[in-house]
């Protein structure tokens, strides 16, 4: 317990060390530098996480990075409390509402780019894959069905051989030569302008491409990070504003108890305790009982959220869609059967002398068959999907901004109380506005609910008919005597 006690006792030293100005001791100094570097070794080590995890550079340089925000952040939270204040605003905004913005506008990105890039790998698969089917549709001509028309003519011409009248007085000879030849010149040099083409598009469209994502996903990160700067400068300017006591100033802490508990010692007007509408208006922190009120702010939290998620469901939809209808297409031109096309010929031959018949005519045919198919198989298209790698990231993405978003009103209340500890001053000049402000609402709330009794007591007829009340009362004692005497 002893030893608890001592801890709680240090970490309150250091954390009053911190948020006080710089003193000229040299235990301060050397307590206060210690604070400060541990605080911007950590800031360096998160900001090497992020830029590791999210491929922004390579590890050397965000090594680098790293190690030279540590070493400049810990020079200036030495040497400047506005700066120190501004690292711990900065650390509680990443998980508010400018770190929700960043983390939304991140996974924008990510959905966008995985499937702008996959649903463009699909369409060029589907092209490459018509491409392939019609060169090999081009060479199949060459060896089929026309190797079977040159056996048909040969077969034709050796039948026709056979009838050798008078063989044994005239010897005739003669030799057939068939060969093929297709014209398809212009569809071969179509073909190979088409490839080319593609190949032209696809090359730029994935130099852009991944010029887009070298720079966007650089782009991303600096965007979300200027986003959680320009909301935590925003922030503290308007705390420290000249009207920075009208600012989000409706909490009760616990400086604003110990001065209205010194106002009543004293026999000043005080305000505690709170009337019932007047706790739903003014919030008691640090509490974790939400009020409507913010509750209604973290409903707020989670509508861009939601709706984001439903632009990112349509993109994936998309991006499923066309992966879906080409994978059934591959899966019907798969099942599909080859054709097989009968070849059948014959012919009949009947020998005459003399226009008489010594014998009976012979008949010979030629038979063969070839397959064809509609799509050839090493040509069907092999669709991609890139969901499993989108929705990890989202699905980090998602929980995180879950998480921010239960805790959205906590780190709200943090965010004031750690400008409160930086600023004392500023603090007390909150706590008199504050203080005056409920005053004036009650003495405003009192002088209506005198004039509503006033109207009240106004339109009732005892007001205008005194008389008539006193008759009345009258009459309810003499009642009242009569029903006493036996």
């Amino acid at each position: 317990m002893i030893e608890f006690v001592k801890v709680t006792r240090l970490c309150l030293h250091l954390v009053d060390t911190f948020v006080s100005e710089r003193k000229t001791e040299w235990k301060n100094s050397l307590t206060l530098l210690v604070v400060c570097c541990i605080f911007g070794l950590i800031l360096g080590s998160t900001l090497l996480l992020i830029l590791h995890a999210s491929e922004t550079c390579t590890f050397f340089i965000a090594s680098v990075i790293s190690t030279s925000i540590t070493f400049a952040m810990s020079t200036l939270l030495f040497y400047s409390k506005h700066v120190r204040c501004f690292s711990i605003l900065f650390l509680l905004s990443c998980g508010m509402r400018e770190g929700r913005n960043a983390l939304v506008t991140a996974g924008t990105g990510i959905v966008i780019f995985h499937d702008i890039k996959n649903i463009f790998t699909n369409l060029r698969n589907l092209a490459d894959s018509i491409t392939c089917n019609l060169e090999a549709k081009r060479l199949s001509l060459q060896v089929t069905p026309l190797d079977h028309y040159i056996k048909t003519i040969q077969w034709i011409y050796n039948q026709s051989a056979l009838i050798r009248p008078f063989s044994d007085i005239v010897t005739l000879s003669d030799k057939v030569d068939v060969h093929a030849s297709i014209s398809d010149e212009k569809l071969k040099l179509k073909l190979n302008e088409t490839e080319l083409q593609i190949q032209r598009v696809v090359d730029d469209i994935s130099y852009l491409l991944e010029a887009t994502f070298f720079v966007g996903r650089r782009l991303l990160f600096v965007l979300g990070l200027a986003i959680v700067l320009i909301g935590t400068g925003v922030f503290l300017r308007r705390y420290l504003s000249k009207n920075g006591r009208k600012f989000d100033n409706t909490y009760i802490t616990k400086r604003f108890i110990e001065f209205d508990e010194h106002n009543r010692k004293e026999g000043k007007p005080y305000v505690l305790p709170l009337n019932k509408k007047e706790k739903n208006e003014y919030i008691t922190i640090p509490t974790l009982h939400l009020s409507r009120k913010e509750r209604k702010h973290m409903g707020l939290f989670f509508l861009p959220i939601l709706m984001n998620l439903g632009l990112w469901a349509l993109f994936m939809a998309i991006d499923f869609s066309l992966y879906w209808l080409i994978f059934s297409v591959s899966k019907h031109l798969e099942n599909l059967p080859e054709q097989n096309i009968p070849w059948l010929i014959s012919n009949f031959r009947e020998q005459r002398v003399l226009g008489i018949v010594p014998k009976e005519g012979t008949k010979n045919s030629f038979s063969a068959s070839f397959k064809i198919s509609l799509f050839e198989r090493d040509c069907i298209p092999t669709p991609l999907i890139s969901l499993s790698k989108a929705w990890i990231l989202l699905g980090i993405i998602i929980v995180v901004l879950f998480i921010l978003g239960m805790l959205s009103a906590v780190l709200s209340q943090l965010k004031l109380l750690v400008s409160a500890s930086f600023y004392p001053k500023k603090e007390l000049e909150r706590i008199h506005y504050l203080h005056s402000k409920v005053l004036k609402k009650r003495s405003k709330a009192g002088i209506k609910n005198a004039e509503q009794k006033r109207n009240a007591m106004a339109t009732t007829v005892h007001f205008w008919f005194p008389l008539l009340k006193m008759k009345q009362a009258a009459e309810k004692t003499t009642d009242v005597i009569a029903e006493n005497i036996p």
